[in-house]
């Protein structure tokens, strides 16, 4: 999906790898990993001014790994180079990213309201977002969602 390509049975390759690099770098003023996942709730926090969240954690995995033998590790390392290859892009840019998420946010207080609303908050009793009624899309992401339900029939409501 990061590389523009809705249907999951299309198999990913090194253009849409390519793809997802462009977009992770150009489309998204933040993102953050699972396994650093307070401090980026306290960038958000930042960045959007929120107050700060009480949250409790859930499903956080702490015992040992699984062990996996030598043919299977590469099997499964094979089927996830592409993944592999964004993921360690994205941890190299990261820092990056936070920093200018950072000095964007500092000048959001004098910026126009179109640039302040960049940031679209969705919620539906009819539809998940990876097993959430919640996601928080840019305004392009939303449009897409939003074309894309309707062709299927969707009636999609908005409220500015």
């Amino acid at each position: 999906m990061l590389a523009g390509c809705m249907d999951g049975r299309i198999p990913c390759d090194k253009a849409m790898l390519e793809a997802a690099k462009e977009n992770l770098r150009t489309k998204f003023l933040l993102f953050g990993f699972t396994e650093h996942f307070e401090k980026f709730v306290q960038t958000l926090m930042a960045v959007l001014g929120w107050p700060e969240l009480l949250y409790k954690s859930k499903n956080v995995h702490q015992g040992a790994s699984i062990a996996v033998d030598g043919r299977r590790r590469r099997i499964i390392e094979d089927l996830s180079e592409y993944d592999s290859a964004l993921f360690a892009f994205a941890h190299d840019m990261i820092e990056a990213k936070t920093a200018e998420a950072l000095s964007v946010a500092a000048q959001w207080n004098d910026a126009p309201k179109e640039v302040v609303d960049s940031v679209l908050c969705c919620r539906t009793d009819m539809l998940k977002f990876n097993n959430s009624d919640t996601a928080l899309l840019s305004q392009d992401a939303f449009a897409q969602t939003t074309t894309q339900l309707q062709a299927l029939g969707v009636q999609v409501t908005t409220y500015a």
